[in-house]
């Protein structure tokens, strides 16, 4: 320091807990430049305290920094940004964090720490948030969670939808296609009330998340804008918010896509204690426990002596529009709520009398039932048949599957029986009645029915419906989250001989519907080879696979896998037909919630799984006695059969 000028004095010194007696240091004499408050020769006395007495260390450090006269010393940013933000004082946090410069090691993580400590203090995401955001997805534009959450955050305040509400002219009453929406059942002027307008402000809200984020808005081409404006009608007076549930419940029947509905339960409704099942074309009625209500007269001809068919017929129509078998599924069960399909019928159904008859038509008898909101009455959905994996005595393995479970437990139990089927003749791989779940299943057996080396199968491709436009593309993807596993060609995931396979395969694959133009991500696709399962052998015997029209979800994935699949035989109905990873979604005054199919999901031939589901190679429907507890099952046995001729 050779020019008189002000200093500052700042001393460093690493020293711990006193831990024994002090140890006094000599002083420092340090010379202060002319200009400086005190001239001349100045002392600084330093105690220094020796943390461990067994240590002959001690260390002293000691700057001294000096500024010019206007000068200041330079801010620490990201220093100042970790204090601020530990201290809790966002006001001040914010714009340092934003000065950060993305070279700072540890930058994204501490970024999107500092997005996330602000939304909990503001509560809900704001300017500031996605300011936050925007830097951190720009430092990581291929982080696969952190760009999906900037995603879902921008859908959470409707920040930036392309999609604006155009407003329309609606008509001067509804629609008969669409009178089933204004259908209230009883009851409806009690519980919470909501106003017109609101429910009219959620409408548009709902038409809104539609048009931006759902992936099968377009796939079956239904006139939900007339569904909606048939909504928008019937708000003609303030209603209970059980009752405005009911009817959004209803407009979301016209996609087609029983993986989207409102998370709220459906408002009660009386049922009568019968269990209606199909045998060929006709309805059998069946007790809850699974026994024909009048085995000399097991089917339905009639309700309060409107034809059967009728009836089946109404129930089909208010029921989501799903595949032609899954429909019937679905209004099958709907069918034991008498009181709703009156409605949609315009019968009185004070009191329900079944009219049964026999097998050749020829005699009829007639059964009085009350129907009740409680007491157990079952609405058939139990899971059938009852069966358990077994090693049979015929040399046959018997896997079943009543679920598609997750986990490690549900992992170790498929490896453990495939071990125990080792040396079986042929393998019988039950999953009739399984709803879905997780793909964990698919992902531990079918590398067993594959040789090590084999190349890796495509089993599932799909694309995610972007809501919002993004700057820089995600190479990592949208839908491998979860478990889900499906990652485009440009993922890590991927070796670089499976990301030439992958783009070899697309380049040749066309889907079965073109998706929307711009509105969708890259493919995403869904790969197993044998070492996908690390704990898998090799099964080389015949399989068959049982499967009918209750499988749906990931147990249509889980077929569509193992279709044409070598020594993989289909045995039984078409199954559901439904396959989508959903986001929920809150409606901002009723507050009713639901959730929406995020992607666009396909098989391997290029057909959508919604809407059509997955044909076995050997059509086989169920008998009657089948549905019946104890009496056989004469699928299974066709399978045993099948595998017995072999």
């Amino acid at each position: 320091m050779t020019a008189p000028h002000s200093i500052d004095i700042a001393s460093r010194g690493l020293a711990a807990a006193l831990l024994f007696t002090p140890v006094l240091a000599p002083a420092e004499e340090v010379l202060l430049p002319r200009g400086a408050k005190t001239m001349g020769r100045n002392t600084i006395a330093v105690e220094i305290h020796q943390a461990d007495a067994q240590s002959s260390d001690l260390i002293f450090d000691l700057e001294i920094t000096a500024f010019a006269p206007g000068e200041a010393p330079k801010l620490d940013v990201f220093s100042e940004a970790k204090t601020a933000l530990e201290a809790g004082d966002m006001a001040r946090a914010v714009p340092l964090v934003l000065k950060v410069e993305s070279t700072q090691p540890g930058y994204v993580k501490f970024i999107t720490g500092a997005a996330q400590a602000y939304l909990q203090s503001a509560g809900s995401p704001d300017d500031s948030y996605f300011a936050l955001m925007e830097k951190a997805v720009a430092a990581a534009p291929d982080d696969m969670e952190l760009v999906y959450g900037y995603v879902r955050a921008r859908v959470a305040v409707r920040r930036d939808l392309p999609v604006k509400l155009q407003a329309r002219k609606l008509p001067a009453e509804i629609p008969d296609e669409f009178k089933f929406i204004a259908d209230t059942p009883p009851g409806g002027d009690r519980g919470r009330k909501l106003s017109r307008e609101d429910m009219l402000a959620d409408v548009d809200d709902l038409e809104l998340i539609l048009e931006n984020c759902y992936s099968y808005l377009e796939r079956r081409g239904g006139n939900y804008r007339g569904a909606l404006d048939a909504l928008r009608v019937s708000l003609t007076e303030p209603l209970a918010a059980t009752t405005f549930q009911h009817r959004v419940a209803r407009v979301l029947t016209v996609f087609g896509d029983p993986h989207s509905r409102l998370t709220e339960r459906p408002v009660p409704e009386p049922r009568v204690p019968v269990m209606f099942v199909m045998d060929g074309e006709r309805i059998a009625a069946l007790t809850p426990g699974r026994a024909l209500r009048d085995a000399a007269h097991p089917y339905l001809a009639a309700i309060n002596d409107v034809p059967a068919a009728q009836w089946l017929a109404a129930a089909e129509h208010i029921v989501p529009q799903a595949s032609p078998q899954y429909r019937r599924h679905m209004a099958l069960e709907q069918l034991a709520a008498v009181s709703t399909i009156a409605r949609e019928l315009k019968v009185a159904a004070e009191t329900i009398t079944l009219t049964l008859e026999n097998a050749d038509r020829s005699q009829q008898v007639k059964q009085e039932l009350k129907a009740a909101t409680r007491g157990g009455i079952s609405s058939g959905t139990a899971t059938w048949p009852n069966t358990k994996s077994e090693l049979r005595a015929d040399g046959i393995g018997y896997l079943r599957i009543p679920q598609m479970d997750s986990g490690d437990a549900f992992i170790r139990s498929l490896n453990e029986w495939m071990r125990k089927f080792n040396d079986t003749r042929g393998l019988i791989i039950d999953v009739r009645g399984n709803g879905g779940g997780t793909q964990d299943a698919i992902r531990t057996l079918l590398p067993w029915l594959m040789p090590p080396g084999d190349p890796m199968k495509i089993v599932n491709i799909a694309a995610y419906r972007l809501p919002v436009p993004l700057a820089k593309p995600n190479r990592s993807g949208f839908l491998g989250l979860y478990g889900r596993g499906l990652h485009p060609a440009t993922s890590s995931v991927w070796s670089e001989s499976q990301a030439t396979q992958i783009r070899t395969f697309l380049s040749t694959w066309q889907p079965q519907w073109t998706l929307p133009a711009g509105k969708f991500s890259d493919w995403h696709v869904m790969g197993i080879a044998h070492d996908t399962n690390a704990d898998a052998g090799t099964y080389d015997q015949p399989v068959i696979v049982l499967q009918n029209e209750e499988c749906f979800s990931a147990t249509d994935n889980f077929l569509g896998a193992l279709k044409g699949h070598p020594r993989v035989t289909l045995m039984g109905t078409t199954s559901g037909g439904g396959s989508g990873r959903m986001a929920g979604y809150q409606l901002p005054h009723s507050r009713l919630t639901l959730t929406l199919c995020q992607m666009a999901s396909f098989s391997a031939a290029g057909q959508t799984y919604d809407g059509n589901g997955v044909a076995p190679g050997v059509v086989l429907p169920p008998k009657l006695d089948d549905h019946l507890r104890d009496k056989g099952d004469s699928v299974l046995a066709a399978a045993v059969a099948r595998l017995t001729a072999k």
